[in-house]
């Protein structure tokens, strides 16, 4: 019997391997609605006044549920990664998620047998499932990957 359902581990492992992606995309996006000028932004004068309030636009753009979720996601990936850092463990994240690496090549590189990378990859996905967890992103105890 697995811990987690196999749409859990797959969304986690998802995060892990798009981390960069998304963590450069959402600094971009951040960058352009900062420098965005009140047309860039949308609809204006939607209020009861009728007035306009660019600075307030820009949150609502920057706050939106999407934008919350990959930044939550980042945080447990960064908490994942500094929780690991300097040990063989976040070696293993560099090599397996960032720079993608097979497995063969990384028990080549770590000196580790197959049986000791299948029980990393899982101890370090089942630590994310707990700070993810705690975060909100997901329910362990559901079978779906998401609340």
């Amino acid at each position: 019997m697995h811990v987690l359902s196999k749409d859990i581990y797959r969304l986690i492992e998802k995060q892990f391997y798009n981390y960069p992606r998304i963590k450069r995309e959402l600094e971009k996006y951040k960058r352009e609605v900062a420098t965005s000028r009140p047309a860039e932004i949308g609809e204006w004068g939607q209020g009861r006044s009728c007035h306009s309030d660019p600075t307030a636009l820009k949150a609502i753009k920057l706050t939106t549920r999407e934008i919350r979720d990959k930044e939550a996601w980042l945080k447990v990936i960064e908490k994942v990664c500094k929780h690991f850092a300097g040990t063989e463990k976040g070696q293993f994240i560099k090599l397996q998620y960032f720079d993608r690496l097979r497995r063969n090549q990384i028990c080549e590189k770590l000196f580790i047998k197959r049986t000791t990378y299948y029980n990393w990859r899982n101890s370090i996905v089942y630590y994310t499932a707990l700070i993810a967890q705690k975060e909100d992103l997901i329910d362990i105890e559901q079978k779906s990957g998401t609340i």
